[in-house]
């Protein structure tokens, strides 16, 4: 029978918590996961004994939804899985290694953070982390032109950007060489006309590298 140390339902609002498993090669550890609204949660199983981590997250209707196995940090391999998830919800995290039969200590780092909200007049410095895009709440509190500006410090990155509302995409925006500002040939600068409201905002970046990237949300003139 698979055994788990330190077993505690992972409610996550306002701090970071932090488990240890054991695995013993008869199936998946299952962790019990609840998200808050407007929270994003970064999870990471810190293989002890050689363990080479997998994650997968499991929502209430047994969809999966999120799924690490290794990862590049500063260009190396790691072998530390690690998955980020943004959605309110109840879940199951199955814990688990690579090969399905190596047995060990796992630790569980469970952080999270509230989604960055982004309102007009806001300008804000995220970072665009690899292979994830960086998601927003979008609030304006009346019907708006505006200007909105995504310019990353890589200048490699290329950049683009999307609003959801209920799911559906309502507005895009990618990079466009501008004469006038040739520095923004791989950043988003884009005018949008939206009603009062709350939308999801998607950054991410076309070659998936990670860099930091300076938002603003603005009145258009």
């Amino acid at each position: 029978m698979r055994l788990a140390l330190a077993w505690v339902w992972l409610i996550v609002g306002g701090y970071a918590l932090a488990q240890e498993v054991i695995l013993n090669a008869d199936g998946p550890v299952r962790v019990p996961l609840t998200i808050p609204e407007n929270t994003r949660v970064t999870i990471t199983a810190l293989g002890f004994d050689e363990v080479d981590t997998v994650l997968t997250l499991v929502n209430d209707a047994q969809q999966v939804v999120a799924y690490s196995d290794d990862r590049m940090v500063n260009g190396e391999l790691v072998r530390d899985a690690q998955l980020v998830h943004d959605q309110p919800g109840e879940y199951v995290l199955l814990v688990d290694s690579f090969n399905g039969v190596s047995v060990g200590r796992v630790e569980l780092a469970i952080d999270q953070a509230l989604r960055p909200t982004l309102r007009l007049g806001d300008e804000l410095t995220l970072t665009l982390e690899q292979l994830r895009p960086l998601r927003l709440r979008l609030l304006l509190e009346e019907s708006s032109v505006v200007r909105f500006t995504a310019v990353s410090a890589d200048r490699r990155a290329d950049l683009i950007a999307w609003v959801k509302l209920d799911d559906e995409i309502v507005q895009r925006a990618d990079d466009w060489p501008r004469r006038d500002e040739p520095q923004m040939l791989f950043n988003v600068d884009a005018v949008w006309d939206l009603p009062p409201g709350e939308y999801d905002l998607w950054i991410s970046n076309w070659l998936w590298r990670s860099s930091e990237v300076r938002v603003t949300l603005q009145a258009a003139e």
